[in-house]
């Protein structure tokens, strides 16, 4: 179940810097290009990122009465879910075909219907091969190829996704101009090992990603585009330490991975100057969130969770007031917060937290056999188990069940 369900917050990583290819081969030379910044070392010495002078508040009923005070935006995902079943365009034309098709993948990929994003990926791969599509374009070829080789760990299993995702590599390595998809494939190769147990090969591959980043650093046309290069592989690399139990070290990596993070939003408005594509800023943002839950998952095996509560407590308000309370960061913060209060003995106020972040992904629509559901109610049926309430957990336990014909999924 670990390999399935963990790292959830990864995976959902998949489009964080694809865009960054096309921003990092039409650079404008009327931007000043002088405010980007060198990239942070995990050898420095952590710093915090969130004021620990305080406690947290005595209870979560703060935290309650701001998410009641949110109403989920039910006709966002009434759209999303509109986009997944349009019909395609009446033309033979490739071009229009393959972006049809990812559209509709991209929808899918938000609703987390995994079989139906990869069925889509697989059908405008087809017609992007035909077509002539810039390669880093919504719909073409390497951004589509990406995408499949990512949604394979969904909809089969890691091993198919690495495979996939090491082909896919080895192509991009022939070529000098693919940076961005380079270091983010790098990113899901080296998680992808520490998921199949692979160790060894992991740390390989960081040791490569790592160099090929300090390659990158010495071309001044892609000094906008390191800082978000580097805050993920700081957190790979702090996903790679915290597998091999070294918890300091990987929570500096997060650490730095935060403040590259940080970094690369102050530099969102050079980038949209200059043009060519550039990510947007919410999904810097929402990658930074990740790392942070990350980091709060390391401050709470080390039973430091009064700062992993405050960590997380912040998580939940940037993402309400970003996304609402229907969002996967929303839930997903939710449920890191659940796992800090039965680390302490909370258990009520653990059932609580589970409970809205199940409801915030309903309200999302995503799919209920969703690797991200299951997870949520999994870890919801946990907190009733300690809360003494085994009947309710029973019910959420079959609930999982009758939705999935392969139980292994348990």
């Amino acid at each position: 179940m670990r390999n399935r369900f963990w790292p959830l917050i990864v995976i959902s990583l998949s489009a964080a810097l694809a865009n960054l290819q096309a921003l990092a081969q039409i650079p404008n030379p009327g931007v000043d290009l002088t405010q980007a910044a060198t990239p942070v070392s995990a050898t420095e010495p952590a710093k915090p990122v969130i004021d620990t002078t305080k406690p947290p508040p005595p209870t979560i009923a703060d935290l309650v009465l701001l998410l009641r005070s949110y109403q989920p935006d039910l006709d966002r995902t009434r759209k999303v879910r509109a986009q997944m079943e349009a019909p395609l365009p009446q033309t033979e034309d490739a071009a229009d075909l393959a972006i049809a098709w990812y559209k509709k993948a991209v929808a899918a990929e938000e609703l987390q219907e995994a079989e139906k994003r990869t069925e889509y990926l697989e059908q405008a791969l087809t017609q992007t091969k035909r077509a002539q599509l810039a390669e880093g374009s919504p719909g073409g070829y390497l951004r589509v190829r990406q995408d499949l080789a990512i949604s394979l760990w969904f909809s089969k299993n890691v091993a198919a996704s690495q495979d996939s995702m090491l082909e896919f590599v080895s192509e991009l390595e022939k070529r000098d101009r693919a940076a961005g998809f380079l270091v983010t494939s790098y990113f899901h190769i080296i998680t992808n090992y520490v998921h199949l147990g692979d160790l060894d090969n992991a740390r390989r591959m960081q040791a490569k990603a790592d160099a090929f980043l300090r390659n990158l650093s010495s071309r001044p046309q892609l000094s906008l585009s390191i800082p978000q290069f580097s805050h993920l592989l700081e957190m790979s690399r702090g996903f790679l330490l915290s597998h091999e139990g070294k918890l300091d070290e990987a929570e500096r990596a997060y650490l730095a991975s935060i403040r590259q993070g940080e970094e690369s939003a102050r530099l969102h408005p050079l980038r949209e100057a200059r043009g060519g594509g550039t990510l947007p800023l919410d999904r810097v943002l929402m990658s930074n969130d990740s790392a942070r839950i990350f980091l709060a998952n390391v401050l709470t095996q080390q039973q430091r969770l009064d700062e992993a509560e405050l960590l997380l407590r912040e998580v939940l308000k940037s993402s309400l007031v970003r996304s609402g309370r229907n969002a996967f960061v929303t839930g997903r913060a939710l449920w890191s917060l659940s796992l800090v209060f039965t680390n302490r003995g909370r258990h009520a106020e653990a059932v609580v937290l589970a409970e809205w972040g199940d409801r915030s992904l309903a309200e999302a629509g995503i799919s209920e056999t969703s690797p991200a559901r299951l997870n949520g109610r999994i870890i919801l049926a946990n907190t009733l188990v300690a809360a003494g309430r085994a009947p309710e957990a029973v019910a959420v336990i079959d609930g999982i069940r009758s939705k999935l014909v392969d139980d292994a999924r348990l």
